[in-house]
């Protein structure tokens, strides 16, 4: 009796058969045993989607090799992403603006902003998505003059900042305890006809509220409820934090029967902060009640 025994196939086999398939110029065949792989648990590596990618650049076939690198970047292989981003534009295969979107993305996200600037200089087709990424990249990593000078020039490259972008400007300014800078910005936005939404808002008024600049946060309450604006439920969350860390418990309870005033519902990190501040006040009796 002949006894067949079925050996599973591994990465190995699947990258030899892969780059056969590639030096044979059959990079749209190569596909399937990449894409074949999860199946037999077996996961490719960077090496064997570069080999493919390289193929199907070779043979013209760039939509393909763009949704191959695409691929890499959301399993998290930035860096090996982004040379083969260089090496795809070298060979005349242009990347669509997903996948400079995700590079730029995975560059920002690793600590890489001065590589995502070079990038975006180097993008065919720029649009606000792109530059809002990279302006976010460079706040995050407290280079101001730079976000600055890519807000700048946005209108020059056919590219207009939009809400978004004066959001992420706003909250990095705020971040950078530039409070000042950050509401003139606010002004700005007005006058240039972008009305402020209530993230915008909420922005600022986490940042006045942690600074103890109450003054400043019941003025720009009352001008978003002159426009008709109530504050999700996140925004009544921070401020009730801020009041309730700065020893307002009065006006943090008021704060929360607003909330439910306004349809929002108060959630379980809305009644710990007011039941761990009211304790450690030693008002045990407005904790219970609350409780």
């Amino acid at each position: 009796m002949v006894y067949k025994v079925l050996v599973p196939p591994t990465t190995f086999t699947f990258g030899v058969a892969t780059r056969a398939l590639c030096r044979l110029s059959h990079a749209n065949e190569a596909l399937a045993p990449l894409r074949g792989m999860a199946r037999h648990g077996c996961i490719p590596d960077a090496v064997l989607y570069q080999t493919v990618i390289h193929a199907l650049c070779d043979q013209g076939e760039v939509p393909e090799a763009a949704t191959l690198l695409n691929e890499m970047l959301l399993m998290g292989r930035v860096r090996k992403a982004a040379r083969l981003v260089d090496r795809m534009m070298t060979k005349g295969c242009m990347p669509g603006r997903m996948t400079y979107g995700f590079r730029l993305q995975g560059l920002c996200q690793t600590r890489q902003v001065d590589e995502a600037r070079a990038m975006l200089g180097r993008v065919p087709e720029l649009n606000v998505v792109l530059f809002n990424t990279v302006i976010g990249g460079c706040l995050a990593e407290g280079k101001l003059a730079e976000a600055t000078e890519l807000y700048e020039t946005m209108g020059l490259k056919g590219s207009q900042p939009d809400a978004h972008t004066n959001s992420i400007l706003i909250n990095g300014l705020c971040k950078l305890g530039r409070l000042g800078s950050a509401e003139r910005l606010l002004r700005e936005m007005e006058k240039k006809g972008f009305a402020p939404n209530v993230v915008t808002y909420t922005i600022l008024l986490h940042s006045f509220c942690k600074n103890g600049m109450w003054d400043n946060t019941k003025a720009m309450l009352e001008e978003m409820s002159a426009k008709g604006l109530t504050l999700n439920s996140q925004g009544y969350n921070g401020m009730i934090y801020a009041l309730c860390k700065d020893g307002r418990l009065d006006e943090a309870m008021r704060l929360n029967q607003e909330m439910r005033s306004q349809g929002r519902k108060p959630d379980i990190c809305t009644y710990n902060t007011i039941i761990y501040h009211l304790c450690n006040n030693e008002q045990m009796e407005e904790a219970e009640h609350l409780f």
